[in-house]
């Protein structure tokens, strides 16, 4: 992606309302060139508290030649906040803290929008199309992750010296540095870049798009943006999610996990998370850091997981003793709810999917 110095009349303040915030976590590992993967696949940090999650203007993570990327970044708790592009030569830019933000300390829940509007930066798409990485790092240390004398270049953002090689060893210096005081949390963002855009796109903040396999009644217009989201997109059988949802109405939450051979399990609500009203902009932890329960990964294949909120309470079964126990008629009834989505009043029920791969 290019990245532009001038006034980027789409970056509005709109992003940094977490009430019109969505992810987009559409694309996949297959959009990412060989060196991308490389850094895709970066150690990662012990498990901690802390947690960090990308937002996007764009439902499908999609953005063609010329178009301007909105990025959000959102911390749980106060942290300092690095953010890199991999481009898919191997080039690595730091997005963030960058010349027009330098203070990288970011406050617990507000989103941080990057480049800043206010600015006149922006993060313009430029060729070679195909796919783009970009890689969060927070940490609860005020240390940078990547040292001064290793950025070169001028203007707003500077590029990393060794490329995907060189932010690969700071990365592993940050992984196994502070110890258990210091506490580090990563995600990646992966954005599919193309040559045109087929059809009119809106600026403006969008629901996430449903996956190929969904039937497209379940992205109707209608529903209100739900985030949900995990520390990253691919896990071992057995390893623990760090899993989150934030709606931005107040609603009933449900949220489903089914597996690639059709085990459907209950996350929320459950015996350690009751089922509740969930308020606008409330951050639910429905497993790791500091959630009362924990969700291990199934497998191999595919692990979807399925948020739905409705502004009516859903009737749900008897209390559970853990997030595998999932009545027929639980299930039945939230395949109901999903397929009839499109026929909701409008701004009554908000939905998130996101498809995680699960390898042994």
């Amino acid at each position: 992606m290019r990245l532009s110095a001038f006034r980027a009349c789409l970056l509005g303040s709109a992003l940094l309302a977490v009430s019109l915030a969505v992810p987009a976590r559409a694309q996949s590992e297959r959009d990412l060139s060989v060196v991308q993967a490389q850094a895709l696949s970066a150690a990662k940090p012990a498990a901690s508290s802390l947690t960090v999650l990308t937002l996007l203007d764009r439902f499908d993570a999609t953005y063609a030649l010329g178009e301007k990327v909105r990025l959000g970044v959102k911390t749980n708790e106060d942290a300092y906040v690095t953010v890199f592009n991999i481009g898919p030569t191997g080039k690595v830019t730091q997005l963030f803290p960058n010349a027009y933000q330098r203070n990288n300390a970011v406050r617990a829940g507000e989103v941080l929008e990057i480049p800043a509007a206010s600015s006149g930066a922006s993060i313009t798409v430029s060729e070679p199309v195909g796919g783009e990485l970009i890689k969060i790092i927070a940490t609860s240390s005020s240390a940078p992750i990547v040292p001064e004398a290793q950025l070169q270049g001028g203007g707003a953002f500077k590029s990393l010296s060794g490329d995907v090689e060189g932010l690969m060893r700071n990365l592993a210096v940050v992984g196994n540095s502070g110890g258990p005081s210091i506490k580090v949390a990563t995600t990646d963002q992966i954005i599919k870049t193309i040559a045109t855009r087929p059809v009119a796109a809106t600026s403006d903040l969008v629901v996430p798009a449903a996956p190929a396999s969904q039937p497209s009644a379940m992205a109707a217009p209608a529903t209100f943006p739900l985030l949900l989201t995990t520390d990253r997109q691919s896990y071992k059988v057995g390893e623990s999610l760090t899993l989150a949802a934030i709606p931005t109405k107040s609603c009933y939450l449900t949220v489903m996990a089914k597996s690639s051979s059709g085990q459907v399990r209950m996350i929320f609500p459950s015996k350690a998370l009751p089922a509740s009203q969930v308020n606008a902009g409330q951050t639910v932890m429905l497993s790791g850091a500091n959630a009362p329960q924990d969700v291990v990964a199934t497998g191999p294949g595919t692990e979807t997981v399925t948020a739905l909120c409705t502004a009516e309470a859903r009737q749900q079964g008897a209390a559970r003793s853990s997030v595998d126990a999932v009545s027929e008629e639980e299930k039945s009834a939230f395949d109901r709810d999903l397929a009839v989505i499109a026929q909701k009043p409008a701004g009554t029920v908000g939905f998130a999917q996101i498809a995680l791969t699960v390898v042994p």
